[in-house]
């Protein structure tokens, strides 16, 4: 029995130590980076020549990446920026309103209120918002560092994928040939799940965003580019992307123009909840079949065990895992 498992044990054992490694060394951002440049360069080149065949892979990669450099630079010097300087002026806002709202309500029912206390009391909230703020910053450093280490990687394995590949099979039936190659295939297969999962969930993620765009617009809420770009990454993240990301912008509304833009908001929260709802089970849910009590159970153990990044990979994860399970289970 388990006549597979067996044959393959080394290289079963050697696959659970390489997710140690990333699950100890808190790799997972990086390889969620690799992972989503390598699919998009997979799109960009790949798909794109299969139905273009007059279009070289070659050429297709080298204009994929010169658009690639350039996004990442409009990244750095304009939202980014954008997007660190928004955070302390909404923190402040968000101060403002509610010491103004809380001042309305004392003097409105005469409730003694001593402002002074109160605001000392902010000033401490305002402190541990300046360091929450730091360790943003230093995340998004981590993050940006992370990400060039991704786009150098991913352009020499997609210029060198042969070499590699011939370096470890110098020797046929070697350990090294053969911990080689099993890796690479189970690398290839979790790529698979993890390109029709997040594919699907980046066509969501793009709906959600500009739906997020026009209703930001219309209602006129401050910090425009910093809610856009949590709504397009929050996004990304299953089920849970979604209520984050229009919880902050209801908040945002209530915060800066009033209830009635909050109404709308949280009317949107539900409707566009609903939407992905229906996207996700026509477009991830076709892929992934899995029950909606199973998905969030194999989102709760990745965030538990990589962290929020994990929940990015946990259902092309699971997959694999069972995909695996159910190839072991052919052979008995």
């Amino acid at each position: 029995m388990f006549s597979k498992f067996k044959n393959n044990l080394l290289g079963y054992i050697f696959l659970f130590a390489f997710a140690v490694i990333i699950m100890k060394s808190r790799l997972i951002i990086f390889f969620v980076f690799l992972m989503f440049l390598y699919l998009l360069t997979d799109i960009f080149t790949n798909d794109i020549h299969k139905k273009y065949p007059s279009l070289s892979v070659k050429f297709l990669f080298y204009l994929f990446y010169l658009l690639l450099i350039s996004a990442f630079f409009i990244l750095s010097f304009k939202v980014i920026p954008k997007f660190i300087s928004d955070f302390p002026k909404y923190f402040n806002l968000i101060e403002y309103e509610i010491a103004k709202s809380v001042k309305l309500i004392s003097d409105a029912y005469d409730i003694g209120f001593e402002y002074n206390d109160f605001k000392q009391s902010l000033f401490s909230d305002e402190v541990q918002s300046i360091k929450q703020f730091v360790v943003l910053f230093k995340g998004i450093s981590v993050g940006i560092s992370y990400f060039i280490f991704a786009i150098v990687l991913n352009f020499l394995l997609f210029i060198e994928k042969n070499k590699i590949s011939e370096m470890f099979n110098l020797k046929k039936g070697s350990i090294m040939a053969y911990l080689f190659n099993f890796l690479n295939e189970k690398v290839g297969i979790f790529y698979l799940f993890f390109k029709k999962i997040m594919g699907g969930q980046v066509i969501i993620s793009c709906i959600n965003t500009i739906i997020t765009l026009g209703i930001v617009m219309i209602l006129n809420l401050p910090h425009k580019i910093t809610l856009v770009c949590l709504v397009f990454v929050c996004g990304l993240f299953p089920i849970i992307g979604n209520l984050i990301s229009n919880t902050i912008l209801s908040v945002t509304a209530l915060i800066s123009q009033g209830v009635v833009p909050c109404i709308i908001c949280l009317i949107f929260l539900i409707g566009i909840h609903k939407l992905e709802y229906f996207l996700n089970s026509r477009i991830v849910g076709r892929i992934a079949k899995l029950p909606m009590s199973v998905t969030l159970l194999a989102l709760l153990i990745s965030e538990v065990m990589f962290g929020i990044w994990g929940i990015l990979v946990a259902i092309p994860l699971f997959l694999f895992i069972k995909n695996e399970f159910e190839e072991l289970s052919s052979s008995t």
